[in-house]
């Protein structure tokens, strides 16, 4: 593991090394590993017949061309039947963002880290999703014989014309098995709990390297925190700044001379909420108990979520003020993301 020099070291973040570092000895009894994934059929295909047609068409080369139809027809297309798959989709996504919300980086296996704190309202959450996502199909699936006939329609009315193949669509005996949605809890590994009848030399080896890629996975998850940080923060900073009101001339509507209110640069209520969301989570992500990441929570939540966006569209002072918290704070997150791969040296 690449490890900064001593001298590079800020006082604070050394102490926040030696804590965290004794800290993580216990991220066992923290935090668990927890996999999560959706399935479900995409109603999309490539045609290559239609591809090579439109190639020779346009006098373009047939492996520049590819054709992907949507099988559920127009996009456009009013349908019950596309609106209740539609809805299935809609419950994975907002299941798969608060998979990712709640949890943090870990190896490339599907694997994510699941603080210990989060668990009874991970798994009261993502069940509901399940069940959801289930009622959803479930609902969907009488309505799958009329989307195939509806997408078999012309232009007209929305559907793919001569483009439609039946070999297309997946029996409706076997649609149902397309779609699905799991989550599976398991415990993080820990080099101390390694048995293996290779002799105790390796078993101190394998150990040892383990140790390593645990440590190294958790500075990876904890770059990912303090990014995730950053980002609203810095969303945060540059709407106010670009933000402007003023009065300009006018005329209304008798010809007479006044002035009206432009607005440039607007922004959103979630500018604010999206910072009040991520302060929320940082305690419970933050599963190596970094003391700079704590005090940095407590800082946003004291500096960026105590005024609501209509105070700060209504006053240049406070907006003025928020900004420039807003940027001492990602400045202070960057250079905490800077040292972050030090923190589990």
């Amino acid at each position: 593991m690449t490890t900064a020099t001593e001298t590079a070291i800020s006082p604070a973040v050394r102490k926040a090394i030696d804590e965290t570092h004794v800290a993580n000895v216990s991220l066992a009894d923290r935090a668990m590993l927890t996999k999560f994934s959706v399935a479900g059929w995409n109603a999309t295909k490539s045609d290559k017949k239609a591809s090579r047609d439109v190639a020779k068409q346009n006098n373009a080369a047939q492996s520049a061309t590819n054709l992907v139809k949507v099988l559920a027809g127009a996009k456009d297309r009013t349908s019950t039947a596309k609106d209740k798959l539609e809805a299935i989709r809609k419950i994975g996504t907002a299941a798969r963002t608060y998979h990712y919300s709640m949890t943090l980086l870990w190896l490339d296996d599907g694997a994510r880290v699941l603080p210990a704190e989060a668990y009874d309202e991970y798994t009261r959450t993502i069940a509901d999703f399940i069940d959801q996502y289930n009622a959803a199909v479930l609902d969907f699936l009488p309505f799958y014989p009329t989307l195939v006939h509806e997408a078999s329609l012309g232009q007209d009315q929305g559907g793919l014309g001569a483009l439609w193949k039946a070999s297309d669509y997946p029996p409706a005996s076997e649609i149902a098995s397309y779609f699905a949605m799991t989550s599976l809890t398991l415990p993080m590994p820990s080099a101390p709990d390694f048995r293996a009848d290779i002799g105790e030399i390796e078993i101190q080896r394998v150990r040892k390297q383990l140790e390593g890629v645990i440590s190294q996975v958790m500075a990876e998850s904890q770059r990912d925190l303090i990014v995730r940080i950053i980002k609203p923060i810095a969303h945060m900073a540059e709407s106010l700044r670009d933000y402007r009101i003023s009065e300009v001339p006018a005329t209304d509507k008798h010809g007479k001379a006044t002035t009206k209110t432009v607005v440039e640069n607007k922004f959103h209520d979630t500018v604010v909420e999206n910072v009040r969301k991520q302060a929320s989570l940082i305690p419970l992500l933050n599963v190596n108990k970094d003391p700079l990441i704590a005090e940095l929570a407590d800082d946003i939540v004291a500096s960026l979520t105590k005024w609501d966006a209509d105070v700060l569209r209504a006053s240049a002072a406070t907006r003025a003020e928020v900004a420039g918290e807003a940027e001492r704070i990602k400045a202070k997150a960057d250079e905490m993301l800077k040292h972050a791969s030090e923190f589990f040296a």
